[in-house]
């Protein structure tokens, strides 16, 4: 008798599952989630790829002497046991910042880095930090005295960047200031490289469908379904495509954030301050100016208040959420877009933002697709 309903439960399950397959046209969305091809370059860094960098990178990016009071490193905002997000509303370093902690999964795949996209490259974005009065407060000057202190972080430094290497009898105010703070963030961006995640249940079931075989039941019934919300009723892949699940681009979603704290911004504000800085890709210390993005932008009032579309790769995993974490739970967030009750005003009149009406089954089972995004990340070794 346990046998028999064991086989009833089963083929009431593959029923189940075989009711929620998804149509061909369906099917050919989730081919477009197929991760790239590994590793990862970016022509801009031209240490990118180069072990010596990646190692010098890791030790860096654990190093909270690189901090103004010795405590705080990259790390401790991008905590891998957290998915590399450290779990609270804002971002505390040194200090308190007024923004949530975006994970650096997949930060290779990115296009604009912060999520005001203040950084054209990887690079350029491991430097803020660093000398950010609220998040590490560090000075460079100091910055160079512990490195030319430290003969084994000297010689490691010198090993990769042969071309401009640090020599101790040069004064840090007789040194090209740009070129070190480049070489530290490159380094610490090669290792960044390689924090990757394409080991979810949905990339499982990816590799099934780009084989023919979707039907081997990695994803549930309700994940289907979820799945059938997400790139359908949902619209979600409007704005998360691709294998990263970002279209890498900015948005003004309507948080009150936006009325409450009008200083802030986002895109708008910053588009100005990156054209003219001189680290970014078009200038001199890029290594490949040709691909360079930054003269394309122009400031517009529809980026007011506009944030970069995050991942949702580990997304169960890394809350609260939204730029100012002002939302605590993934349900939350599926009922922001599925209502707009409470948001500010859409003075854009954006087509994306109309309200989904989502039911609560489809609520709960679109949930439950976005936990299927999540996996592991591995600290890399060289």
């Amino acid at each position: 008798m346990k046998a028999l309903w064991a086989l009833i439960l089963l083929l009431s399950a593959g029923a189940c599952i075989g009711a929620e397959r998804l149509s061909e046209s369906e099917l050919n969305i989730v081919r477009s989630f197929t991760p790239p091809a590994l590793p990862l370059t970016d022509t801009t860094n031209q240490y990118a790829e180069n072990p010596a960098a990646k190692k010098l990178g890791k030790q860096l990016f654990f190093d909270a002497r690189l901090s103004s009071n010795g405590k705080v490193s990259c790390a401790t905002c991008h905590d891998f046991s957290q998915s590399l997000v450290d779990g609270k509303t804002l971002a505390a370093g040194v200090g308190i910042g007024s923004r949530n902690t975006p994970t650096l999964i997949n930060a290779a795949m990115q296009r604009w880095f912060f999520l005001d996209g203040r950084a054209d490259s990887l690079w350029l974005q491991a430097i803020g930090p660093i000398e950010s009065k609220l998040e590490m407060g560090g000075s460079w000057q100091k910055v160079h005295r512990l490195f030319i202190n430290d003969k084994k972080l000297l010689t490691a430094y010198n090993s990769v960047f042969t071309q401009t290497p640090l020599l101790p009898k040069v004064p840090y105010f007789k040194m090209d200031k740009n070129r070190f703070k480049v070489n530290v963030g490159k380094a610490i961006a090669a290792f960044e490289m390689d924090l990757i995640q394409f080991n979810s249940r949905f990339d499982h079931y990816v590799n099934a469908v780009v084989n023919g075989e979707e039907n081997q039941n990695i994803l549930n019934a309700n994940e289907l379904r979820g799945l059938k919300v997400f790139i359908g009723k949902g619209r979600c892949i409007q704005c998360h495509s691709g294998a990263n699940f970002s279209d890498g681009e900015f948005h003004n979603i309507r948080l009150m954030a936006a009325v409450k704290k009008p200083q802030d911004s986002g895109r708008y504000g910053v588009i100005n301050s990156l054209k003219q800085n001189p680290l970014n890709t078009l200038g001199a210390y890029s290594d490949d100016v040709t691909v360079g993005k930054t003269q394309y932008l122009q400031q517009s009032e529809a980026q007011w208040a506009a944030f970069k579309t995050p991942t949702l790769r580990n997304i169960a995993l890394t809350a609260p959420y939204m730029h100012d974490g002002s939302m605590a739970t993934l349900r939350h967030v599926i009922e922001h877009y599925s209502t707009f009750a409470n948001a500010a005003p859409d003075h854009h009149k954006n087509p994306l933002l109309m309200p989904l009406n989502l039911t609560d089954a489809e609520i709960t089972d679109l949930e439950a697709f976005l936990k299927t995004l999540s996996g592991t990340i591995t600290l890399p070794t060289y």
